[in-house]
């Protein structure tokens, strides 16, 4: 049986997926304004820069109405740290934006002017999947800045098929206190070695 607040954070996944898909698909529709003459270099950057901060306070709602409605349903009665909110950076949306013009003016001068239509869609896709990844980003900072503050702990996740070191350490369950120190210690691979492929030793990765 699944154990409380797994609904929750799956319908919370489902929100923050939705909301970078619709910043995405605004940086496409702002795309095809540009390439119809209706937005010129500044007026792309600047609306880049506004759906980038949409979605970003958008993630950041997301990510906190859920973390309030968790600590309500799996520990309601602790006193929980106040919510973190990630401040949003506008330098690196405009650097993406700029960086997105600055490769199409290169392949304009290079292309027909057909071409240079469908390299540009190109281009839009890859500014629009960077905005999709900072809005998730936005709402996973929320979520971990905000856990890290209540005092909560990470604990190591292995694959399938965990060496017997590796899987030591998973089995100390939440004790690492930052993502850095979970993932700072990894087990050898014994794959290829000659006391695996004598038999001496059945596990790897």
């Amino acid at each position: 049986m699944a154990g409380p607040g797994v609904q929750l954070t799956r319908n919370h996944q489902v929100q923050q997926i939705n909301n970078g898909a619709a910043a995405a698909a605004l940086i496409v529709e702002l795309g095809e304004l540009y390439r119809a003459g209706k937005l010129d270099d500044q007026g792309f950057i600047t609306a880049v820069v506004g759906a980038d901060l949409l979605s970003h306070e958008a993630a950041v709602r997301i990510a906190q109405r859920y973390m309030r409605n968790f600590r309500a349903l799996v520990a309601p009665d602790e006193t929980h740290a106040d919510l973190i909110s990630p401040e949003f950076d506008a330098g690196p949306s405009a650097g993406r934006a700029v960086h997105a013009l600055s490769e199409a003016e290169t392949l304009r001068r290079v292309s027909p002017e057909r071409d240079w239509a469908n390299e540009f869609r190109r281009i839009v896709e890859h500014l629009a999947v960077q905005t999709d990844r900072a809005a998730k980003d936005a709402g996973r900072e929320t979520v971990v800045e905000s856990a890290e503050a209540n005092g909560k702990r990470w604990r190591r996740v292995t694959d399938g098929n965990p060496c017997s070191f590796c899987a030591m350490l998973a089995g100390r369950g939440p004790v690492y206190r930052t993502e850095d120190t979970a993932g700072l210690i990894v087990g050898r691979n014994n794959y290829g070695t000659a006391a695996y492929k004598a038999g001496n030793i059945t596990y790897g990765g």
